[in-house]
């Protein structure tokens, strides 16, 4: 046996023996094969690489992965990369057969002379697969998946992130080659069927979004990785949205008693009007650092991690917590007595219809401002134990006036009480007081029953979606690592006193589709490692869990520790954390300036400073305009003679919100001059978005039948 034909059967064992490892394969066999690389064997080439079919005397068949010459790959990583192709084994993984590393003797002409120049070749060798597509799997078109700065020679940590768009539209899309967002949602939505609903095409839509961003042409504007993670996380409550309402419809249909299975093991007895589906989603937590990187070498005494905890955004009847509310109204002493009656009775109409039916309703309309603030507390205090912890209870008072020493002698945060400030008068400070004291939020509307019935949606909306309550987010940092502070506004949070480095923050309860953010600044002492801080947490949901509390999944902060004699690396500030950051940085400064300890006319300024600043530069475009058009709004009407009263409300409702990170109803200063209604979109979640269309449905509906000759309302 001649030695070309060992070698043909060395390549031909290879393929027989599913065992046997690659070898090294010599470059005349692989120029035999390929009848010297013959462009009538050539199955695929790119920028990279050019990959040919070989073709073996027994009839088999392999390929082979030219590398091409003009790109420079050094000796080490060349193997390192043939070690990892050897060590892949999977039955989905095409098998690599061997490689080639072969330098040969050249005569070039070069200057005028003739000289011999080393040519090196690289070769790689697979199985074939004759059923399927090969370029599938040996892909040699990988310039497609490389950012256009690469070949500027930048290179940069985004060059990954291009990729990873690339690789997630395609996926998307079906094919090869960047496919704007558009085209992606026209393809879904033309394939789409009865199987997919509205809530698996967001998911589409959210994922069609991260690609897009990913391969923006600049790096500076391309997500950094945590916050990738962070909105595919949040695609999965689709998911399980689209599985709970399948499962929830087979769940009505069980009569009395069904043994189902146990969530540990064995079996339990749940009743028909006790069901418990473990496929609702659960809450969720995240955390983000501000930046991605600190030098082992330094200390760091103010680095701050956003720290999210997001309900699911959809809710239904088996799932929401069931709510126990009372409203306390209050009549003018004057002569609008008749217009406010009928405002304010109309307003409890919608409530009444909009709630559910194991939810309850007590009605207070005591005028004395004494029994106003004491009877609610009774009402709901006179509750069963286990009534008492397993329903949301919350007070709400449909105000015109309010003794402030009253309400500072009688009230108690036991529950939250929700305040709707009916009249344009200077009693929005004592409403604001309630709402702050009991951590509730407080709107400002006045006396016209569409504005009053949008007040009412956003707050039946929310109290209808109710999935989570006593909420719990606890922070632990590793060593070396303390917390120094905690922006958390109106919820309660506590470190530890004794070594700084435990700390909870505590949230009454979480409406579908509610994010919460806070702003956990670190002291990060010289040479501690890359973790940074663990976070973990808990709630409550009697609808969906008998146990006592639902075990968050835990996440770690990580960063990179880089020596301080390496390369500086791209500090680029996350934009997520840098909106927050400055969101909380003005709701401190515009409150101060209510309490009166700095200047109206220092508004301006102050918002400039913020913008200016690095967060404010890093922050995303949309964060800065909403907040720039609130300042303006703060300042229309707290400037303005005319106004000076409405923009005082305004801007106490807006701290309320912020403070809450919930919505409210804030009615502009600005509006109140024409005859349009403006709606703050902020924080509203989806339950508060299709209460609102109830409104506008009902008063459309009055107004083809004659009974309304209301305002033109827009959003």
């Amino acid at each position: 046996m001649d030695y070309q034909t060992s070698i043909d059967n060395l390549l031909e064992g290879l393929l027989d023996d599913k065992n046997a490892k690659p070898t090294d394969l010599p470059i005349t066999l692989l120029k035999a094969i390929t009848r010297d690389f013959s462009d009538h064997l050539l199955i695929g080439s790119g920028g990279f690489a050019q990959v040919y079919k070989g073709l073996l005397r027994n009839g088999g068949t392999v390929a082979v992965k030219k590398l091409a010459n003009s790109i420079v790959i050094d000796e080490k990583t060349y193997n390192q990369e043939v070690a990892c192709l050897m060590r892949a084994k999977h039955k989905n993984v095409v098998r690599f057969l061997g490689y080639c590393a072969d330098t040969q003797g050249k005569i070039c002409h070069h200057s005028g002379k003739f000289v011999m120049a080393d040519v090196q070749q690289r070769l790689l060798c697979f199985e074939y697969l004759p059923k399927g597509s090969l370029d599938q799997y040996i892909s040699s078109k990988i310039m497609g998946y490389l950012a256009p700065e690469f070949f500027r020679g930048i290179v940069t940590r985004q060059l990954d992130i291009y990729s990873l768009g690339v690789i997630i539209l395609e996926i998307l899309i079906g094919q090869k080659g960047h496919t704007p967002v558009e085209c992606v949602l026209e393809s879904w939505k033309n394939t789409s069927n009865e199987s997919l609903d509205k809530s698996m095409l967001e998911q589409v839509k959210v994922c069609a979004e991260i690609g897009t961003r990913c391969i923006d042409l600049d790096p500076a504007k391309r997500p950094v990785i945590q916050s990738i993670i962070e909105m595919l996380k949040e695609t999965e409550t689709a998911t399980d949205d689209f599985i709970e309402n399948s499962m929830s419809t087979a769940l009505t249909k069980q009569q009395g008693e069904e043994t189902l299975p146990a969530l540990h093991g064995g079996t339990t007895k749940v009743a028909s009007n006790k069901r418990y589906d473990a496929s609702v989603p659960k809450v969720k937590l995240g955390a983000i650092p501000r930046l991605n990187s600190v030098p082992r070498g330094k200390s760091c005494t103010d680095f701050g991690v956003l720290v999210q905890v997001m309900a699911p955004r959809e809710c239904t009847e088996i799932s929401r917590i069931d709510v126990d509310l009372v409203a306390v109204l209050s009549l003018p002493k004057s002569f609008r007595l008749f217009h406010a009656k009928d405002c304010i009775k109309q307003a409890i109409m919608f409530v009444i219809d909009h709630l559910g039916p194991a939810d309850r309703l007590s009605i207070v309309t005591f005028n004395e401002d004494q029994v106003r603030c004491r009877m609610p507390l009774s009402i709901l205090r006179q509750r069963e134990a286990d009534d008492r912890s397993n329903r949301v209870g919350r007070i709400i008072v449909l105000c015109y006036d309010i003794d402030y020493k009253i309400v500072k002698e009688n009230i108690s945060n036991e529950f939250l009480v929700e305040t709707f400030h009916l009249d344009e008068s200077h009693y929005a400070t004592n409403m604001q007081f309630i709402g702050q004291t009991t951590s509730g939020i407080h709107s400002y509307v006045i006396e016209d029953i569409e504005r009053i019935k949008d007040a009412m949606a956003v707050c039946i909306g929310g109290l209808t979606s109710v999935n989570a309550m006593a909420v719990k987010i606890h922070l632990e940092t590793f060593e070396g690592v303390t917390i120094s502070s905690i922006d958390s506004a109106a919820y309660h949070a506590t470190i530890d006193p004794d070594d700084s480095q435990t700390a909870t923050i505590h949230v009454d309860d979480l409406y579908a589709g509610e994010h919460k953010n806070f702003i956990v600044r670190l002291s990060i002492h010289e040479g501690s490692s890359e973790r940074l801080m663990a976070v973990s947490g808990c709630y409550r949901n009697p609808k969906i869990s008998m146990e006592d509390t639902i075990e968050l999944d835990c996440s770690v902060v990580y960063v990179l520790r880089p020596t301080v004699t390496a390369p500086l690396m791209d500090q680029a500030v996350c934009p997520e954390v840098a909106g927050e950051v400055i969101r909380f940085r003005l709701l401190k400064e515009v409150s101060e300036m209510m309490e009166g300890q700095t200047e109206l006319k220092e508004l301006k300024n102050i918002w400039q400073a913020i913008r200016g600043s690095e967060d404010g530069q890093a922050a995303p475009e949309s964060t800065k305009l909403s907040l720039a058009r609130d300042v303006d709004e703060m300042q229309r009407g707290l400037y303005s003679k005319g106004n000076k009263l409405e923009g005082t409300a305004f801007a106490l409702s807006w701290i309320t919100s912020n403070r809450l990170q919930r919505a409210t109803s804030k009615i502009s200063p600005s509006v109140l001059l024409t005859s349009f209604l403006s709606r703050s979109h902020d924080f509203r979640t989806n339950a508060m978005e299709d209460m609102l269309h109830d409104v506008d449905r009902e008063m459309y509906a009055d107004i083809l039948q004659g009974r309304h000759l209301g305002m033109v309302k827009y959003r």
